[in-house]
């Protein structure tokens, strides 16, 4: 092959590199400005971004999350406005610890038609009996309910009481919050987490925000179990 011909079959392949490179930059910055499949989703179910209301929502965080610390932030902030009530999903990223832990989907609920206490609710199934798992139980809830606030037992409905742990700044507002009828719909509903204070509910589906991402939620099934809770708790 003539020195010629090398040059020649040098710059060719240079060239194809070169555009090779290119298209794929080009396509890695079209598909970064294109919302991801999980995103769209609540798109197509009538959310709509809205990152200007981070900062407000932030500072209601702040007094509404009982495990909120300076290391969290808000992520994807979009915002649905229903009747009554406006819907707000976001990611809750905690960067505290070695890996960044991010709780997908987080719903906040915002309602004048809301008075409530400051309380924490959350899933803690009861051992029936009264032997040593009965014990270590009660320790456990003792624990739990002194690092959030005083616990808020409901004896008179076992079938709230044997799923969830319920905890608030005042005892009396909390049992005049939790009546004998919302009592008897949240009894029905599995797996709830919820803080609650003022005109702001927040509904997480999961409770420690543990490293990695958990299976984000559907945008249908947030949307339904978001109007149920409004239904229970509004004035």
């Amino acid at each position: 092959m003539s020195p010629h011909t090398t040059i020649l079959v040098l710059c060719i392949i240079l060239g194809v590199v070169i555009l090779i490179v290119g298209l794929g930059a080009r396509l890695y910055r079209s598909g970064g400005n294109r919302p991801d499949k999980h995103q769209q989703l609540f798109l197509d179910s009538g959310f709509q971004e809205a990152p200007e209301r981070t900062d407000d929502l932030t500072g209601r965080m702040k007094t509404l999350h009982h495990q909120w610390t300076e290391f969290h932030r808000l992520d994807g902030v979009k915002r649905k406005s229903e009747w009554g009530y406006d819907l707000f999903v976001f990611d809750l990223r905690d960067s505290g610890g070695h890996t960044t832990g991010i709780q997908p989907d987080q719903a906040l609920i915002l309602s004048p038609d809301f008075k409530l206490p400051r309380f924490t609710m959350f899933p803690f199934p009861k051992v029936q009996g009264t032997g040593f798992l009965a014990s270590m139980e009660n320790m456990a809830a003792s624990y739990i309910s002194s690092k959030i606030g005083v616990q808020v037992p409901f004896p008179d409905f076992p079938e709230f009481d044997k799923r969830y742990l319920v905890c608030g700044d005042d005892e009396g507002g909390v049992r005049a919050c939790f009546s004998a009828s919302r009592l008897g719909r949240l009894a029905g509903m599995q797996g709830l987490h919820l803080e609650g204070r003022a005109d702001a509910l927040l509904y997480s589906g999961s409770l420690d925000g543990q490293a990695g991402r958990a299976e984000p939620g559907n945008p249908g099934d947030l949307l339904q179990t978001a109007k149920t809770l409004f239904d229970i708790f509004k004035e």
